[in-house]
């Protein structure tokens, strides 16, 4: 799939980096924007993950004991 867009009102600083990167790149200044946006848009859904894993560490409550039975199927499952 082919995915064109036009950015409008661009900072020249922002466009002579995106032409300086797509240089390197060997991409296309749109090939180079989509990169761009891809990247940003993993690092916003890591940090959401991030901070959901961190809400529900931060809910747990640490005074919980497990039996014996319980610890051994936690390992058996992968979890530590």
């Amino acid at each position: 799939m082919s995915i064109n867009f036009t950015i409008k009102d661009c900072p020249r600083e922002v466009k002579a980096a995106l032409e300086h990167s797509a240089r390197l790149n060997r991409r296309s200044q749109n090939a180079e924007a989509i990169v761009w946006l891809e990247e940003r848009a993993r690092s916003i859904r890591l940090r959401s993950c991030d901070s959901e894993l961190l809400r529900r560490i931060e809910s747990t409550d640490w005074n919980t004991e497990l039996t014996p039975e319980e610890q051994a199927a936690l390992r058996r499952s992968g979890r530590p």
